[in-house]
């Protein structure tokens, strides 16, 4: 992706994101908690299409977030992955960037939020590719694993994070090591492996060992796949 877009995808994201800055109460000792949920936009996700799909990977996401258990301070972060060429990938309802802060967002309202965000997905136009690796890469500005505990989820099938070739799986790999400072960080892939049709049996397992090891190289601490 040239420069120009790279510029526009960050004026776009800073344009989009939502901070609530208040007096707020005393601060726990803990370290605060930043939550990133990535949407994958690629036509193969049956998040997008499959309506009971969609609500069960919902109560999955929201169940996770709330054993999280999330307070005044911390941070959720709102992402889709699509064909990062094309601005049209950066659908406004779900990239922004929500803080809680006393009196203003409330943690108690994000399981709501959350379900009203799920289904907003059925009026996202899905997307012939899905550049998963590139969408999770963007984060590392984002988020401050040094000072805070990060989960990230993302929601896609998996196997849009690379190509299926001759019955293989591959994927891209990292720049560098994005997230040096991840080691205590979580991505949590929901719905990995699943509406999957191929003859071969070990695709899936497979796909999830070399993701988890593209991930883990990155820097993140543990790499989960639930469906």
């Amino acid at each position: 992706m040239n420069n120009i877009l790279k510029m526009t995808f960050t004026a776009a994201i800073a344009a989009l994101s939502v901070t609530f800055s208040t007096a707020s109460p005393a601060v726990a000792e803990e370290p605060a908690h930043q939550i990133a949920i990535i949407a994958d936009l690629n036509a193969e996700n049956p998040i997008l299409t499959n309506e009971r799909y969609r609500q069960r990977i919902t109560d999955m996401l929201v169940s996770e977030v709330e054993d999280v258990g999330l307070r005044y301070g911390d941070k959720v972060i709102l992402r889709t992955a699509g064909d990062a060429s094309l601005l049209s990938q950066l659908d406004s309802t779900w990239n922004r960037e929500i803080q809680f802060a006393y009196r203003q967002v409330e943690p108690g309202d994000l399981p709501q939020a959350l379900r009203s965000f799920m289904a907003k997905l059925a009026d996202i136009a899905p997307q012939d590719r899905s550049e998963l690796v590139w969408a999770v890469g963007q984060l590392a500005g984002s988020i401050d694993c040094a000072a805070n505990e990060v989960v990230i989820f993302v929601l896609s099938n998996g196997l849009e994070a690379g190509q299926v070739i001759d019955g293989k799986f591959r994927m891209p790999t990292f720049a560098g090591q994005p997230f040096a400072d991840c080691g205590a960080a979580r991505v949590v892939f929901l719905g990995f492996g699943a509406k999957v049709t191929t003859g071969n049996p070990n695709l899936v397992p497979t796909a999830e060992t070399l993701v988890g090891r593209v991930f883990t190289s990155a820097g993140f601490g543990s790499v989960e796949f639930k469906r």
